[in-house]
């Protein structure tokens, strides 16, 4: 099984929420809704046509639903306001207003969380807690730090996650990326 997921905190999110339903055998690859054809292209280049292919958190174009249809199936998750698109019979769309792609994700696979409150409040910008504010910018400090290998950042902390690790842990894990991106954005 494939996923393709956006290369922010709820899409991280989403990443953690399918690991707990089909465990951490996936193929992921990070997008975002500019590059998501780009992505495509490359997953099918790699991969058979065959699979399955989840897409979370990135809206889609017409171009990226037919490219998306060469797998045999391919399910796309989102929270986004959507253009009106032409489907194939082998694409699901499941899209809901919510705050987060996470909690679209969590009632498409029927499984709950205790985090979903956490993510909504990051992705829609309403940080509550010094926790959601220090997780947001972990992901930020990652993507800034390690632009060329992020996404292998990004797996790891979603495993972090499914491994029953707390949000805290992986905070104090990546405390001195956290550390420095503070100490470059007081220079700047």
């Amino acid at each position: 099984m494939i996923v393709i997921t956006h290369w922010d905190a709820d899409g991280i999110f989403c990443l953690y929420l399918l690991y707990k339903r089909f465990g951490k055998d996936l193929k992921v690859y990070f997008s975002g809704p500019r590059k998501i054809e780009d992505t495509l292209l490359k997953v099918i280049k790699d991969n058979e046509k065959t699979e399955t292919i989840y897409i979370t958190d990135i809206g889609a174009t017409q171009e990226a639903i037919y490219l998306s249809s060469y797998f045999t199936k391919a399910i796309w998750i989102d929270h986004h306001i959507w253009d009106n698109l032409e489907t194939t019979s082998r694409v699901e769309i499941f899209v809901k207003p919510y705050k987060s792609a996470s909690r679209v994700v969590s009632e498409y696979l029927k499984i709950e969380d205790s985090l979903l409150d956490f993510i909504d409040h990051i992705d829609a910008n309403d940080v509550k807690t010094d926790e959601e504010r220090e997780f947001r910018d972990l992901i930020s400090a990652i993507r800034h730090e390690y632009p060329r290998t992020y996404g292998v950042w990004f797996k790891g902390i979603a495993e972090m996650l499914y491994n029953g690790k707390s949000v805290r842990e992986i905070l104090d894990t990546h405390r001195s990326i956290l550390d420095k991106f503070y100490e470059y954005l007081e220079k700047i």
